[in-house]
């Protein structure tokens, strides 16, 4: 499949992996002085393109920065939250 950037930059492939680091003792319950939620976050891009070393750098900034994702991670946003009981 061959994806066009809004640089117009060809894409054929584009992979993510994430590595993230957790202190269970708080994910589980065990500590109320370590947070539940991750301490950091990784992400490793490979990226197949005929593009140049430049455009691809230039195209991976600009999508840092326009990233709805991302800006959700840096910024945080309210989240609320409902229960409901299904009978």
């Amino acid at each position: 499949m061959l994806l066009y950037s809004a640089r117009g930059i060809q894409i054929e492939e584009l992979a993510l992996d994430l590595e993230r680091t957790l202190d269970l003792n708080g994910f589980l319950g065990i500590s109320e002085n370590v947070r539940p939620g991750y301490d950091a976050v990784k992400v490793n891009v490979r990226v197949k393109s005929p593009a140049s070393d430049e455009n691809l750098r230039e195209l991976w900034k600009l999508s840092q920065g326009i990233s709805p994702v991302l800006d959700m991670i840096r910024n945080p946003v309210p989240v609320a939250f409902e229960l409901e009981r299904l009978f």
